[in-house]
């Protein structure tokens, strides 16, 4: 039997990555002990360590026979069907031993954390554990017809010491380290196939010998910190070289190698030894020049002559042809361990040196390319925060890469937080600013919009301020003077140097809360500027990490991405569904969108707006796109004969003014109304000096590409915001109007087609009258015009069976019979001509047949 003491499993998350227990069946069990040791090292807001559950058709989580998980900072217990969430919040790095006890006879269950007893509860019922189950480490997991269905998110961190036993033990037996008499740590009991146990000297209990003894003591609950005091911090710089290898079609980008790092470094450094505090990447090429990709990006045998990936399968070897691109990092690593520098140092390159695949992609560093050095950092100052709105703050002695927590003044359950950070670059420790956003105002804000007036907006009250006006907006008139006191707000608040993603969203949505009011008066044309100007500066200043981000609401949409200019080939931007102040969806391509409501693509000429000699990719401008789903805001009291017919999307790049460009910017609208009149068609932008700065249309540098009864496509040679105009000028026919225009036309063509038929009928029945060549004539001309009728008149009646086929083919038809009556008409002008002008020697031999061919087509 091989014990698995000092052995740890290291779980990452993965869907296909669990142990289950085989070889063993729990029996039956009225009273139970269940042990386990975790460590998470994930912020995760769901997770589970075990689960137990019989043979069930329902996958129904609640069903589940016994399982540990966390949701939100609390620890969720299922038994017997049941849950139950204890409040305890297990910080990160810090290993805990958790104890499940249940007495059918006393129908008592009690939790246990560290020794200590976190829960306890009478049930009022005496149900025993269903034997025969499966048993599944890392996941929340249901059995469906003898296969494991995982039902919840997985595990992130470390699992130890699984131990059960067939009673309920004593408090000062649980952190011994005995082994369970049912399930038991030991390598006999689990299928550790897919993930394999990883040996760690300083877990407790971490030797066979220390089986019959007292556990080593874990940290009290709550833990202050994730290290313990007596075990020094050391930090090293880190400065690497690594090459990615794809076959995919389109190069990864900057967003794509920093992932795929952050994956790597996060699976690397597992344990509590050693933390990424934090990291830069940037291309591998020198920042003094313009330098392309292609420099960077090439064949994998080009630069590095015959690298191969060798991909081993079944035992058969398969050989790979990537392609590479060459990346620049530089990291800042926290180590908490006892060992001397040179040891950590080359600890650290060692696990730095390896290839890791990830899908396509495959990160691959050489060990000459990695540079490590230790480096000393003074910890953070005492420092003391003096606040106008939110009080005094002081901040104690604090160690880089620590937060710190401190009450608020008002409310002193909850904190202000302030990060002890570390410059990579001056590689030195400094105070971030501080956030107070849980804290509440020490004097509460006024009850009414008008009010607001003298309240001076700072960082501080920002969010506060957005947050109370949009709590007040459904009890406000939003007249002139309302409405100027929110957008001075707004544009107040857009000035301060740092825009979080919570700020932006709530300015975003008081935005969405006054278009969808649709006021069309003067009081909105005169804030419509000051609102477009403020929504520009949040897609600017909001802060994100992501390759993009996007703010959308019910009517109101915000996209902006920060793309890799080495690898802009085109961008489109695109919302893909919106129903009036539902619905709204966008997306962002590389390709133009084949089908949206409204569309913008960006050509590839514009790669030299987006800082291409710049090899940081924080100097890289950003790119913002916006859709307006109410048109209230874009009135232009100068149109007098013309109105917007379709959504208003915009597009715009980061502190450049773009404009007359050779290769146009495509801007693809739905109409709102169908254009079914075929009425003139503008493509526009918004110009905000028109109508003394109050904004109007424009259609300088803009022209229309294609049009059609539901879309239209513009062309523009600048950036802004655009729209489609439809020209009313010409009057719309009435119902009234209408109704006697078709009945007039069917009595035309009626009476027309009546004398045609009594022509041909007597033309027909009368042999003498058809005997000359001008007859016939006559004959197939009045044929042709009495088909054309014909056709014209049932042409409402056949439309109304909604076949395309037949309207096909009643529309070939018309345009048929038309040509031929015209043909039929001048056949007979030119047998007048020879007639009466040419008169003799005048003689075409077979010549009712050639004016047939002619007249109906050969």
């Amino acid at each position: 039997t091989h014990y698995l003491h000092g052995e740890r499993l290291d779980l990452l998350g993965r869907n296909d990555k669990y142990v289950s227990l085989v070889n063993y069946s729990i029996p039956q069990l009225c009273q139970f002990t269940v042990c386990i040791d975790l460590n998470r090292t994930a912020n995760i807001s769901s997770w589970a360590a075990f689960s137990y559950d019989t043979n069930t058709t329902s996958t129904d989580i609640s069903d589940i026979e016994l399982g540990l998980s966390g949701e939100n900072k609390q620890l969720r217990l299922y038994l017997f069907g049941t849950r139950r969430d204890i409040k305890i919040d297990l910080s990160l790095f810090v290993w805990y031993s958790v104890c499940c006890l249940w007495d059918s006879e006393k129908q008592l269950l009690e939790v246990y954390c560290n020794g200590s007893l976190v829960h306890t509860e009478t049930l009022g019922s005496a149900e025993c554990l269903k034997p025969n189950g499966s048993l599944v480490l890392g996941h929340l997991h249901k059995r469906k017809d003898g296969f494991i269905v995982r039902v919840s998110n997985s595990f992130i961190g470390s699992l130890y010491y699984f131990q059960m036993w067939d009673h309920a033990m004593g408090q000062e037996e649980l952190l011994d380290c005995a082994m369970g008499n049912i399930v038991s740590w030991k390598e006999e009991h689990w299928d550790f196939s897919s993930i394999l146990p990883v040996v760690d000297c300083h877990l407790r209990c971490g030797s066979n010998e220390a089986s019959s003894t007292r556990a080593l003591t874990l940290p009290p609950l709550p833990p202050t910190s994730s290290t313990d005091g007596a075990i020094p911090l050391s930090f090293f710089n880190v400065d690497m070289k690594f090459s990615l290898f794809y076959k995919t079609e389109r190069a990864p980008d900057y967003y794509d190698a920093r992932k795929l790092l952050e994956n790597w470094f996060s699976i690397i450094f597992t344990g509590e030894e050693f933390v990424v505090t934090n990291f830069k990447v940037r291309g591998n090429y020198p920042q003094s020049s313009v330098y392309k990709r292609d420099h960077v990006c090439n064949l994998l045998f080009s630069d590095l002559k015959s690298y191969f990936f060798l991909s081993m399968h079944g035992g058969y070897s398969t050989l790979f042809v990537y392609y590479i691109c060459s990346y620049v990092c530089k990291a800042i690593i926290k180590a908490t361990s006892l060992e001397i520098q040179e040891v950590l140092s080359l600890k650290i390159k060692q696990l730095l040196n390896d290839i890791y695949e990830e899908g396509p992609l495959s990160l691959y560093v050489n060990p000459e390319d990695v540079a490590v050095k230790p480096i000393a950092l003074m910890d953070c100052p005492e420092s003391f925060s003096h606040t106008t709105y939110k009080g005094n703050y002081s901040w104690p002695l604090t160690s880089p890469a620590t937060k710190v927590e401190v009450s608020c003044r008002k409310n002193p359950l909850q904190s202000a937080r302030r990060s002890c950070a570390i410059n990579i670059e001056l590689e030195q420790a400094f105070w971030k600013k501080p956030n107070f956003t849980e804290c509440e105002l020490l004097e509460e804000l006024p009850n009414n919009i008008l009010d607001l007036h003298d309240i001076m907006i700072i960082e501080e009250n920002g969010q506060d301020v957005v947050q109370h006006i949009l709590y007040l907006l459904p009890d406000a008139t939003l007249h002139m003077e309302e409405l100027e006191i929110i957008a001075s707000k707004l544009a107040d608040i857009v000035k301060l140097p740092d825009m979080s993603m919570t700020l932006a969203e709530t300015i975003l949505y008081i935005l969405n809360y006054i278009l969808l009011q649709e006021i069309e008066d003067q009081n909105i044309r005169k804030i419509t500027n000051s609102i477009l100007k403020a929504t520009e500066e949040i897609g600017y200043k909001v802060t994100y990490t992501e390759r993009n981000t996007s703010v959308v609401t019910t009517s109101l949409a915000l996209l902006v991405m920060r793309p890799d200019p080495s690898m802009f080939e085109g961008l489109a931007f695109g919302v893909t569904s919106y129903h009036r102040g539902m619905d709204l969806k966008v997306d962002v391509q590389e390709k133009p969108f084949k089908k949206a409501l409204a569309s913008v693509f960006l050509p590839k000429s514009l790669k030299k707006f987006l800082g291409i000699e710049h090899s940081h990719p924080d100097k890289h401008p950003k790119i913002q796109f916006k859709f307006f789903g109410t048109t209230s805001l874009f009135a232009d009291d100068s149109l007098t004969k013309e109105r917007l017919n379709s959504y208003v999307v915009s597009a715009s790049i980061e502190n450049a003014s773009v404009q007359n460009l050779n290769e146009p910017v495509t801007i693809t609208l739905q109409h709102r109304v169908q254009n079914m009149g075929n009425a003139a068609v503008y493509c526009v932008f918004w110009d905000f000096q028109k109508n003394n700065g109050l904004g109007g249309w424009n259609t300088s540098g803009c022209e229309m590409e294609y049009t059609d009864m539901n879309y239209t496509i513009c062309f523009c040679n600048h950036l802004t915001h655009f729209g489609v105009l439809l020209d009313l000028s010409r009057t719309e026919i009435d119902t009234t109007h209408d109704r006697v225009l078709t009945l007039i036309s069917y009595a035309g063509c009626g009476a027309s087609s009546l004398f045609l038929g009594i022509t041909l009928v007597i033309y027909l029945a009368l042999e003498k009258l058809r005997r000359d060549n001008p007859s016939k004539i006559l004959l197939n001309l009045c044929a042709a015009l009495l088909m054309l009728n014909m056709v014209f008149l049932t042409n409402s009646w056949l439309s109304s069976f909604n076949q395309p086929g037949l309207c096909v083919t009643v529309a070939a038809l018309l345009h048929y019979f038309l040509l031929a009556a015209f043909t039929w008409m001048c056949l007979e002008s030119v047998h007048f001509y020879l007639a009466l002008v040419k008169v003799f020697n005048v003689y075409v031999p077979k010549y009712i047949l050639k004016c047939c061919m002619a007249g109906w087509g050969k």
